[in-house]
């Protein structure tokens, strides 16, 4: 049987309360609105967004165009339902987003959660990067939601949003997002995956040992599997964990290695299947992440797989394709009939 889902209006936002009761808290979903306003409404308006801000030569209209084709946008547009969110999560107001398709085939769909890089408002998901990363994952049929994480923006001013804790209790608004996906749409709680880039695929792996029996598999892209280390080859002034981690002061080390998986992976769902996908050009967070864990997933038995591109950076510039490619056979596989 085919479903049409039909959009709570384009233009005007959806403002929404939903409560749960929880163990000791309790989430809302505070707001709920397209994604298609201005300058996200019509194609000319999202080009000519970029030529207005873009004072280079380099990059004019013909460029956009290229990199963001009027295709790929009508069928975002028209064929996608996209979401901007705002849900509590204990005392913090949250921001998230998510895509979907209007039609699909099924009573309810398949779940990805993405949980995106970055730290505080740095690399907050926008439409561009719902339009290059998760159009190809929702595409596939499948719902995509995320969370800026609390203290990451995507909230109205006044709402306590919160700090990132870079693991901490930022960890519970990504566990929020099974409760939010079937508050917005036809999510199917027994077909969820989990999807992380960088500093993501931490809280992926966290998220996974948090909830053993709620993720069906994972997927980790530019794999974050050693936070220690990582810091170590930062610089420990330099990199954001020092600085978000709230109790790094006084228990330093510790805190790095209860948020990396290489000293836990033995504590994963045994059955849950994990895909690590790694340029071999990436500067930013080496390679050797994943093959460290990869190698101990080897050593204990977990079912996983390593692919690695010889000449992808930490954006997997020019490899997006290939990316997309191998997260839709991963989750095809594991979360489709």
């Amino acid at each position: 049987m085919r479903f049409l889902i039909q959009s709570a209006g384009l233009i005007l936002c959806l403002l929404v309360s939903t409560k749960v009761a929880l163990a000791n808290d309790s989430w809302a979903l505070e707001y709920n609105a397209t994604c298609y306003t201005a300058p996200y409404d019509t194609y000319e308006n999202f080009i000519e967004s970029f030529v207005q801000r873009n004072n280079n030569p380099r990059y004019d209209r013909a460029y956009f165009e290229s990199e963001f084709p009027e295709e790929r946008f009508r069928k975002l547009r028209f064929e996608l339902d996209c979401r901007w969110l705002i849900y509590r999560s204990g005392n913090a107001m949250v921001g998230g987003f998510a895509v979907f398709p209007r039609e699909f085939d099924g009573e309810k769909l398949p779940v990805i959660i993405y949980n995106r890089a970055g730290h505080g408002p740095t690399n907050a998901v926008g439409f561009v990067d719902i339009f290059k990363n998760i159009l190809p994952l929702a595409e596939a049929g499948y719902m995509v939601i995320g969370s800026q994480y609390r203290g990451g923006g995507g909230v109205f001013s006044g709402m306590s949003n919160g700090q990132d804790e870079y693991g901490g209790r930022d960890l519970n608004d990504v566990l929020r997002l099974i409760d939010v996906a079937q508050a917005i749409g036809p999510a199917d709680e027994s077909r969820v995956g989990l999807y992380g880039r960088a500093r993501g695929s931490m809280m992926s792996f966290m998220a996974a040992r948090e909830r053993p029996t709620a993720f069906k598999a994972l997927a980790s892209a530019a794999t974050l599997s050693d936070l220690e280390q990582w810091v170590a080859e930062w610089g420990e002034s330099d990199h954001p964990a020092s600085r978000y981690i709230p109790d790094y002061a006084s228990r330093g080390q510790a805190t790095l290695q209860e948020r990396s998986v290489i000293n836990w992976a033995e504590e994963l769902p045994r059955t849950m299947p994990i895909l690590l996908i790694h340029g071999q050009r990436d500067w930013n967070l080496t390679m050797d992440q994943s093959q460290k864990l990869a190698a101990r997933l080897e050593a204990i038995g977990h079912p996983h797989e390593l692919i690695t591109y010889s000449h992808a950076d930490h954006q997997f510039t020019n490899y997006r394709g290939d990316l997309s490619n191998a997260l839709i056979e991963f989750f095809d596989t594991h979360l489709k009939p």
